[in-house]
């Protein structure tokens, strides 16, 4: 396991709460929890933390409220995000989140929702051999 550098923005204790990723793993988007929260204080974009490789890469949603992507993020981008005008980082860990499945997430955010009906009729369009929804 990689050793764990000190972050201040996703400290060394939390970083065992997300599950590494499993790449033979049958869970379906539709059931996934996010773990984690992170936030930017001068705009509308948020992460949301699934797994993380224990090191860097988190496995995740990134959605602004008018666009959400499923995917990888870094924590190593996250750090380094800051204000044009201040030059101040601008990413924040909510301290408050409350773990929560990503179903649950798409009925407060519409850019979720429609990512997740993509999501859906993409999986509905592979022969069910090959794949199967949860």
């Amino acid at each position: 396991m990689p050793e764990k550098r000190n972050s201040p923005l996703f400290p060394k204790q939390k970083w065992n709460e997300l599950p590494s990723p499993d790449p033979d793993s049958q869970t379906s988007i539709l059931n996934a929890v996010a773990l984690v929260r992170f936030y930017d204080q001068s705009s509308d974009w948020q992460w949301y933390g699934i797994e993380f490789d224990q090191a860097d890469v988190f496995w995740g949603i990134v959605t602004n409220g008018k666009l959400a992507l499923a995917g990888n993020f870094s924590l190593s981008e996250l750090e380094g995000i800051e204000s044009e005008e201040t030059r101040r980082k601008t990413v924040r860990i909510d301290e408050d989140f409350k773990p929560l499945k990503v179903s649950e997430l798409a009925q407060s955010d519409l850019a979720v929702m429609e990512m997740m009906r993509d999501l859906e009729s993409r999986m509905r369009s592979i022969p069910s051999d090959l794949v199967e929804l949860d």
